[in-house]
């Protein structure tokens, strides 16, 4: 593929978009950043669509590889767990906003909200004081708890409440699929009394025209390498946790629990064996664990393209080969670990002068029923202390 065929702005509408995303065309990677929401901010994105002011673009990333996704965000599906495609759509970046923007319309549930009500109302009441008005929003843009009056108790929505019960105060999701209804309640309110040139009609024209409208930015990125995709993540996530190729051998090895009980995960596969004994070498980084099993399987498993321990080679691990060497692995690994803590003395992994021990080492260990200890003594120590022009050309 041509350089320039990888990248391509495009936009789609607002409307359009969430549609599609309720309809399983987007998938959202488990590796992406967890959702933090807050009211707050919904409020304010819905204010800067208001104001046709531009969001950032959402970028997605286009592959054939199936990966390990959410299938719900918000309380809603996004994916079809037996449906498979020549082609993937992952949002790398825009989760945020698309569960912002998801939950607003239509509902859902947030995390660690649980009795909340997500969906969002528009007060037609509320005007825009002027071209850099930062402020009605907040009254403008109204959740159900900002409406509720609780038959009163709540004094100061009772405005708010009787505004709503009059046909002013109106859900978004009621706009765009009830138009005609909800501007019929508003015209035959008692503050418009049938004013065709009311300015809460014309709000109301508004609100409906910004849903028809209003368009999202989009960065489709496609042929580029698993590698590459780590590289972008991170970039455009400075202020969040990097992604890293963990992550995608994660999600491309994920297989689904289904009747029989069979299913792969291979964070909880690693995160089980952690917990095998207290020993702190079992919290050497998940990076160690995925290269040493690429090592394993590089010389155990004819022609699997794991030929290296670089991202480009990690992408290649499938959850097959996992799976055939993975009861052997760890027989090795611990076998390395009571190597390090019981024969070198060695009680932390903080005293390990070169991660690449714990590769060569395992694999030495890999189904090998006579190990010659005194040999792999020589040959951590000699590596340990001899200068690093040798250990780079080793």
């Amino acid at each position: 593929m041509n350089y320039t065929d990888r990248i391509l702005p495009t936009n789609k509408g607002l409307t359009t978009y969430l549609d599609e995303l309720k309809s399983f065309n987007y998938q959202i990677p488990t590796f992406q950043r967890d959702v933090v929401w807050e009211s707050e901010n919904v409020k304010k994105l819905w204010d800067s669509i208001y104001k046709f002011y531009p969001l950032g673009s959402i970028l997605v990333w286009k592959t054939d590889l199936k990966l390990q996704n959410h299938r719900h965000i918000g309380g809603h599906q996004i994916t079809d767990p037996n449906f498979s495609r020549t082609e993937y759509q992952y949002i790398l970046d825009g989760q945020q906003r698309t569960t912002s923007l998801l939950t607003s319309l239509y509902g859902g549930k947030i995390e660690r909200k649980p009795d909340f009500n997500p969906q969002l109302y528009v007060d037609l009441t509320i005007p825009i004081d002027n071209d850099t008005d930062d402020e009605s929003y907040k009254n403008r843009f109204l959740f159900w708890s900002d409406i509720d009056d609780k038959n009163g108790e709540i004094r100061a929505n009772i405005g708010k409440k009787k505004r709503y019960d009059g046909g002013l105060v109106v859900k978004l999701i009621d706009v765009k699929n009830n138009y005609n209804d909800v501007q019929k309640k508003a015209f035959d309110s008692d503050s418009v009394n049938k004013d065709f040139n009311h300015p809460i009609l014309a709000e109301l024209s508004k609100i409906k025209g910004v849903l028809d409208n209003y368009r999202i930015s989009f960065i489709e990125v496609k042929g580029i390498q698993v590698a590459e995709v780590c590289q972008i993540f991170e970039r455009i996530n400075r202020a969040g946790k990097p992604l890293d190729i963990f992550d995608i051998v994660v999600a491309k090895t994920f297989k689904p629990t289904i009747d029989d009980g069979s299913g792969f995960y291979l964070r909880d596969l690693i995160d089980d064996f952690k917990h095998q004994n207290n020993s702190a070498f079992l919290n050497i980084s998940d990076l160690d664990y995925l290269q040493t099993l690429a090592i394993i399987i590089k010389y155990h498993i004819p022609n699997s393209g794991v030929s290296n321990i670089t991202d480009r080679y990690l992408n290649e691990i499938k959850t097959e080969y996992i799976l055939s060497v993975w009861d052997d692995t760890k027989r090795a690994i611990l076998k390395t670990f009571d190597f390090f803590e019981n024969h070198l003395h060695i009680k932390t992994p903080h005293l390990i002068p070169f991660r690449y021990f714990y590769f060569t080492i395992t694999s030495y260990f890999y189904k090998n029923n006579a190990p010659d200890y005194n040999l792999l003594k020589k040959y951590f120590w000699y590596n340990s202390f001899h200068n690093d022009d040798l250990l780079r050309s080793c």
